[in-house]
């Protein structure tokens, strides 16, 4: 357990699933993600773990206030960048696969471990499905599952990770799914997936997902055993210490109204130094919304 595992985060979005990984000391080799923003904030998290590791979080609680820019911020990497801003398509395999191993390079990194993510989930929506005059079936984003065997293939990690919403179950009468995991077996590994509620994780929300585990034949693993936790937070417990804001004020960088609550030491969520940013009333958020799609 010395060594540490490394994991290749595919359509990584802004990083939930690798901000997971990161807390529990994984070594993130590689982002794959389309979105440029999304991109952004990536690259902005590596750097926090970076510099944690360091013990230089000042750092980037500094790119927090302000006092020091992203551009600044970005040198504390060492012209190491992990976020591959790449669309995973046929035409761009070889490019991402190129890149991966040139991370794996500049890290004196032999194998992956671990895959993570799950494509883009608006075709396997209940909700992405009723707005569509044909059901979401001919959305090229159902087939996106193929390009996560394809890197399966490739680089063979032990284990990976396929997360998506429930909705996927019942794609195509329930056939999609069917595929998905004919596809991982046929790929060389052993598949079960259950359906988790993040509620049962000390999140304050019902949010079911589904949750398919994946391991290569020959380690005769089995799916894990998940504990659910009781609790009696609310959320309250989650809002409490934000400052009340009057119709469209905002606060960019500011102070907690108090110390972090219990729920919030407990979940990681928050620490006693923490910063205040982005704190926005709803309808000034909505207007900024509103705003941005205009200019889309």
């Amino acid at each position: 357990m010395n060594k540490k595992i490394s994991v290749i985060d595919l359509f990584a979005g802004s990083g939930g699933l690798s901000e997971g990984f990161h807390r529990q000391g994984y070594n993130i080799v590689a982002y794959i993600e389309k979105d440029r923003y999304a991109c952004e904030t990536l690259l902005t998290r590596y750097i926090y773990w970076v510099l944690k590791k360091k013990g230089n979080k000042n750092i980037y609680y500094d790119y927090l206030k302000g006092s020091l820019n992203k551009e600044a911020l970005y040198t504390y990497v060492n012209s190491f960048n992990p976020v591959i801003n790449i669309e995973i398509s046929d035409a761009m395999l070889p490019q991402i696969i190129k890149s991966i191993k040139k991370n794996m390079k500049v890290l004196n990194i032999k194998n992956i471990d671990v895959f993570i993510g799950g494509p883009p989930c608006q075709a396997y929506s209940l909700i992405g499905r009723a707005r569509d005059a044909y059901n979401m079936e001919h959305d090229p984003r159902n087939l996106l599952y193929k390009y996560y065997v394809a890197l399966l293939k490739e680089f063979r990690p032990e284990v990976f990770v396929f997360e998506n919403v429930s909705g996927i179950l019942s794609a195509g009468n329930g056939k999609l799914w069917e595929d998905v995991q004919l596809y991982f077996r046929n790929a060389g590994y052993e598949v079960d997936f259950r359906v988790l509620d993040a509620s049962d994780f000390m999140v304050l929300q019902k949010r079911k997902r589904v949750i398919l585990i994946g391991w290569r034949e020959k380690l005769k693993l089995s799916y894990p055993l998940f504990d659910k936790v009781r609790h009696n937070y609310l959320v309250r417990d989650l809002l409490l210490d934000l400052p009340p804001l009057q119709p469209g004020q905002t606060i960019d960088v500011g102070n907690y109204n108090s110390e972090p609550s219990e729920y919030l030491i407990k979940t990681g969520i928050r620490t006693d130094r923490d910063i205040l940013i982005q704190h926005v009333r709803l309808d000034r958020l909505m207007k900024m919304i509103g705003r941005y799609i205009r200019l889309q």
